[in-house]
């Protein structure tokens, strides 16, 4: 691939777990290599067989769509937010990376053929442009805890320097964060305890690729290496009350780039 091509990427998570800690995970990625769009997806889940991942070349992309009511479609599947959408853009070396968390917390259904899973849901649009030979974000760290009619979301990475934590999709002051840890996550506010419970993913994206994906995309996004897991998390406030922690599911991974990160902003 010519070192003069920009790579724009549009990915789109999705995510559904039911009061059992059954979960449905829904990834399309668009890759666009100049005229050229690939567009892979993938279903990962412990409640259904679930396919490979689909490689197609096509014009059109499968992106996040909104109805009028509030739902928001990808494909059959839709998702219900119970909290305001947050948008952040962070930016590394002049280039920006669009983060759109579209349901934070909420109400989600995947469907796959004639299964589906219907629970508590997440969804969020990661978009970016630049030369791929240039992505640098070091090791990230990306969390969502989902509980009854509450929810937390982060991303950090110390290396690329930021971090955020986001709460029923209002964005936690940076002085109020103390810790975005594996198994931790603490505010001035609560604190968040995570206890693994599977693993659902683990490994560099070039063992999960189909050919010809894994040959034109180039080594820094192919070993780029993930490990995902399912966890249960107890949400406790720090009022100094003795209330019962709200419980709930959280997925949670730690992403390794293979580049080091540069100084990285968030606006």
């Amino acid at each position: 691939m010519s070192r003069g091509m920009v790579c724009r990427v549009d990915k789109v998570y999705g995510d559904v777990v039911d009061a059992s800690g059954r979960y449905a995970i829904l990834y399309i990625v668009n890759v666009r290599l100049g005229p050229l769009t690939l567009i892979a997806e993938q279903l990962v889940s412990n409640r259904f067989a679930a396919p490979g991942m689909r490689l197609r070349v096509r014009r059109s992309v499968c992106l996040p769509l909104t109805e009028p009511t509030g739902r928001i479609c990808v494909g059959p599947s839709e998702w219900m937010p119970d909290c305001p959408a947050v948008e952040q853009t962070f930016t590394d070396s002049g280039h920006e990376y669009r983060w759109r968390c579209l349901c934070p917390g909420g109400a989600g259904v995947i469907r796959h053929g004639d299964a589906s899973l219907a629970g508590q849901g997440y969804l969020e649009h990661l978009s970016f442009a630049l030369p791929p030979w240039e992505l640098a974000l070091g090791e990230l760290r990306w969390g969502r805890w989902l509980g009854e009619n509450d929810s937390v979301v982060w991303v950090a990475s110390d290396e690329a320097g930021f971090s955020l934590i986001v709460r029923r999709g209002e964005a936690v002051a940076q002085e109020n964060i103390v810790a975005i840890a594996e198994r931790r996550i603490e505010t001035s506010d609560f604190s968040l305890d995570l206890a693994a419970v599977e693993t659902i993913r683990k490994g560099a994206l070039i063992g999960l690729l189909s050919w010809p994906l894994g040959w034109l995309l180039p080594r820094s996004l192919t070993a780029i290496d993930e490990d995902k897991r399912l966890f249960e998390g107890s949400l406790r406030e720090r009022d100094g009350t003795h209330a019962a922690p709200t419980r709930g599911f959280a997925i949670a991974e730690s992403v390794i780039f293979p580049h080091s990160g540069h100084g990285m902003a968030v606006r």
